[in-house]
């Protein structure tokens, strides 16, 4: 639960650092989910 909280506080802080960064981030993540419910 700790190490969640901590991977949640990392990436709150590299989406406010890098915006473009965190929307890639959520696309591929979009993209991966899209190819598992295409590949079933």
């Amino acid at each position: 639960m700790k190490n969640n909280t901590f991977k949640q506080i990392i990436n709150a802080n590299l989406a406010s650092v890098d915006p473009g960064f965190g929307q890639f981030a959520l696309a591929k993540a979009s993209a991966d989910l899209f190819k598992k419910v295409i590949n079933k």
